[in-house]
Formats: structure tokens, C-alpha cells, sequence
């Protein structure tokens, strides 16, 4: 019985283990945030320190960091702006809608960024249209390199 004790501790201590590692290495990823009215934080100071973004909308924002927590990119669901906060190239109407930028504005979860598997250096920016718009809950999704 006791050693039965043992191996079942040693497992959950074995998976605290692992799940704490991957979610230490992961946690610089979301080191800063781009929302609002052009504003910004980037907790990689403490306290976090207020940044200027390009972004003008009410919700529904995402930004990516590489895994040293260095802005790579950020986006209303509609354009998507570099690190050095510049619209990047194809980076506008991510929608397709030919609709204002604050298509996806009033969204809970208007845009949101993931990784390509297996591929380090892309992302999907996924976007969901605003509730009030015509075509509401349309979902549309861009690559970025």
C-alpha cells in the first residue's frame, strides 16, 4: 500500500514538474499587451511600463511576444501592426470585409494569435466580426510570417 502511495505521488509530482517547465518557458509570450486607445503595457518591468501602440479600438486586441517576451506583433482582428507599432505589408482589411477597421471592436474575443505547429516563425491571427455589423460572426484567419 505504501509503496502504491509513493508511485502515485510521484507521478503528480513528475506532472507539477513538466506542466510548471512548459508554462515558465510559455509565459513570455504574452509579456506585453496592445489594447485601447493607442495604449500598451509591457510587463517585462516591474512595474509593467505604459507603451504607445497603433491601435485604436474598445475590444477585442491579441500581441505576440517571442520567447525572450520582445513584442513581435499585434492586432485589432482587422490590421495587424509590427513591433516597431508600423501596419505591416498586406497587414489591413485581415477581414476581407472592406469595412472599417473596428470591424472586430466590439467583440469579447475579436482576435486572437496562435502558433503554427512546427512552424516557429508563423502565426494565425484568427478574427471574429463585430456583433452589431451586418455580417456578424463571420470568422476569418491570416498567416503571418
Amino acid at each position: 500500500m505504501k509503496e502504491e502511495c509513493c508511485k502515485k505521488y510521484g507521478y503528480y509530482l513528475l506532472i507539477c514538474i513538466l506542466f510548471g517547465t512548459y508554462t515558465t518557458a510559455y509565459t513570455q509570450h504574452d509579456n506585453v499587451w496592445a489594447f485601447g486607445r493607442y495604449a500598451g503595457l509591457d510587463f517585462s518591468t516591474r512595474p509593467p511600463t505604459p507603451i504607445r501602440t497603433s491601435i485604436n479600438t474598445r475590444e477585442g486586441c491579441a500581441a505576440i511576444c517571442d520567447e525572450n517576451g520582445k513584442l513581435l506583433f499585434y492586432t485589432d482582428g482587422n490590421s495587424v501592426w509590427d513591433k516597431n507599432h508600423n501596419l505591416m505589408p498586406n497587414g489591413n482589411d485581415l477581414t476581407q470585409t472592406g469595412l472599417r477597421s473596428s470591424i472586430t471592436s466590439s467583440t469579447s474575443q475579436g482576435a486572437i494569435i496562435v502558433p503554427v505547429p512546427a512552424r516557429p516563425d508563423q502565426y494565425y491571427i484568427f478574427s471574429l466580426t463585430c456583433q452589431e455589423c451586418d455580417i456578424s460572426g463571420r470568422l476569418s484567419y491570416s498567416v503571418i510570417n
